[in-house]
């Protein structure tokens, strides 16, 4: 087995979805030799099946750690798509359309009134909307939408073209990528990592390296079973239609589903959260369930054509739900940057820019301690909770 030295690589990032390869970026661009390897092409999986919006928000199950990596992650964005766009010469859609909560009676616009209480003592800019701003703001929206929370910061992206221009930008930077190709498993000596094994089930072909970033997404508890992980996929159905000129400006949301509109008129529709094992199919329910909901929002959406559906597979820590962003314990050289959940894109930015300054020994702003791996390495692997309901945030 050859050494870094000679293949010259001191990090293999296992998985090329948003995280994997923005994290190639930030060590690339950091003068590290970086290596990505990702088993299908950069974005294929999760990355790609997203949809795409930055909607940091505040809740009584959100950490105050979680909250701050994922505002951190929003606000490197804009610099971050400039940068794809004139290094990389990879434009990709970028807009804060702000977003809007909406409320179908009195009862839930009270509880919107609470939430919007919430989000102000976290320092997050919200308005509260009476129905009639809020068809002022979306003249489409349903006459029985009583009123809504507006989130103006709230943006949305091309998460399909995000991946791709985060891997072209990490080639120029000067990182390897190896697409189509397996990772088998770890090559693990004396309490540290030596490198990656590829090449199908077998492994013959050995990758070395002095540090292995585990950026597998739902596939990162199945990378060695010498370092097991509790990660499952949680599976999220969507679905696009075509509106042209488009309905919608904003970000709209409600229980039961999300309406995302991009700016070459598809409007994205989702997702769903179901624990279903790595199965992508398209169910016809959950497809009713989204354009019963859109239509009951947005009447008008009843002669726009059909244009697609789709399913990705989300990474989730079984233990408590919480990323798993660290060093592992078990064996020295090896990091983890997985279980994102519903916003593995907005979070890609501050997870690349933390892990650059774990391997590199600095301080970083942003309390990991809620995400090490220690904590949860000896717990059982169950996901409590999760059951097969609409989300009212995909991503």
């Amino acid at each position: 087995m050859s050494d870094s030295s000679q293949n010259g690589t001191d990090v293999v990032v296992v998985g090329g979805g948003a995280v994997g390869c923005a994290i190639a970026l930030w060590l690339a661009r950091a003068g590290v030799a970086v290596t990505l390897i990702e088993r299908d092409r950069p974005g294929a999986g999760a990355s790609s099946a997203a949809a795409g919006i930055l909607v940091p928000e505040a809740g009584p199950d959100v950490p105050p750690a979680l909250l701050a990596l994922w505002q951190r992650g929003q606000a490197l964005f804009p610099d971050l798509i400039d940068y794809l766009h004139e290094d990389a010469g990879f434009p990709v859609e970028y807009r804060v359309a702000g977003r809007l909560v909406l409320a179908l009676d009195e009862t839930r616009f009270a509880e919107l009134r609470e939430h919007a209480a919430l989000q102000q003592a976290a320092g997050i800019r919200v308005e509260l909307l009476d129905g009639n701003a809020v068809r002022e703001a979306e003249p489409a929206i349903a006459a029985k939408v009583t009123g809504a929370i507006y989130f103006p910061d709230h943006a949305l992206l091309d998460n399909g073209r995000l991946s791709a221009a985060l891997a072209a930008a990490a080639v120029r930077a000067g990182a390897r990528v190896q697409a189509s190709r397996a990772v088998a498993g770890l090559v693990l000596e004396d309490g540290t990592v030596r490198g990656v094994r590829l090449g199908g089930s077998a492994g013959t072909e050995v990758l070395a390296c002095r540090t292995v970033v585990n950026a597998a997404g739902s596939w990162a508890g199945q990378l060695d079973p010498r370092a097991a992980l509790p990660v499952a996929p949680v599976k999220g159905q969507m679905l696009s239609l075509l509106t042209w000129p488009p309905l919608l400006r904003h970000i709209v949301s409600a229980p039961g589903v999300s309406l995302i509109p991009r700016a070459d008129g598809r409007l994205l529709c989702g997702a769903t959260v179901e624990d279903a094992g790595y199965d992508t199919r398209v169910t016809a329910g959950a497809a009713a369930q989204f354009l019963g909901a859109a239509l009951t929002l947005v009447p008008p959406l009843r002669d726009c054509p059909l244009e697609s559906t789709w399913a990705g597979l989300r990474p989730r820590c079984t233990v408590d739900g919480l990323l798993i962003i660290g060093a592992d314990p078990r064996w020295e050289g090896l990091y983890h940057a997985t279980g994102h959940f519903k916003m593995g894109i907005i979070s890609a930015p501050s997870t690349a820019e933390a892990i650059a300054h774990l391997i590199a020994g600095t301080s970083c702003d942003l309390d990991l301690t809620p995400f090490a791996p220690d904590r949860c390495l000896a717990s059982p692997s169950s996901t409590p909770g999760l059951t097969n309901r609409p989300a009212d945030l995909p991503a």
